[in-house]
């Protein structure tokens, strides 16, 4: 048992996963703690977009206002959770991977100071250190839900659902965003041009395709 948590270790697990297939596998690997709700901390919630934010996305691309035409672009955060600063005293054990001869010895722990996957509070930790950097780059927070933004004087809009922005503007704003994205996350990058048929794009499990008539 620690003493400065009064609680024992979260266990941890390897999780792998083919995003390829089995003639072109991409496997990925990720740690991740094995952390149970057991009902005793609070604080630990994060919201979610509802479906209707998607739906003001692809509505705002698809109307052309004083001659503006307006992009959707998708940004995957890779590894969003290892971003967000862990905001309380969570100890792991040590993977038998990462142990030395002395750890194995002396049972040491390691303890988080950055959000892990699997822990209960990953998900509002991330969604904090986004909603920080959004603001501090223009962004007001949507009144109706904390996972939607604003950008008054670009006219951008976005929502973030886990590790995924959905944006709506011009393609000039995208590639402002895309930039200021770049440089405070590693992310993967995807541009639907509403003017220019054939293309698609995969969000939430859902497909965006623009077609001849719209």
């Amino acid at each position: 048992m620690l003493g400065n948590t009064g609680k024992g270790p979260i266990h941890v697990m390897w999780i792998d996963i083919n995003k390829g297939d089995d003639e072109a596998p991409n496997y990925r690997s990720r740690i991740v703690a094995k952390e149970f709700n057991t009902g005793d901390q609070d604080g630990l919630f994060a919201s979610t977009p509802p479906i209707e934010a998607l739906r003001m996305i692809v509505h705002d691309a698809a109307t052309v206002s004083k001659g503006i035409h307006k992009n959707i672009m998708i940004n995957d955060v890779s590894r969003a959770f290892f971003e967000a600063e862990c905001h309380r005293t969570v100890c792991i054990e040590l993977p038998n991977e990462d142990k030395t001869a002395q750890d194995r010895s002396d049972d040491n722990v390691g303890m988080l100071l950055k959000s892990l996957y699997g822990t209960r509070d990953a998900a509002a930790n991330f969604q904090k250190e986004v909603s920080k950097f959004m603001r501090g780059i223009g962004f007001t927070v949507g009144k109706y839900n904390p996972s939607t933004y604003y950008h008054p004087s670009r006219d951008i809009k976005t929502f973030v659902h886990g590790d995924d922005f959905v944006t709506s503007a011009s393609q000039e704003n995208c590639q402002w965003l895309k930039c200021k994205l770049e440089g405070r996350f590693d992310i993967k990058t995807s541009i639907l041009d509403p003017m220019n048929t054939g293309q698609e794009a995969r969000i939430l499990n859902s497909i965006i395709r623009v077609t001849p008539p719209g």
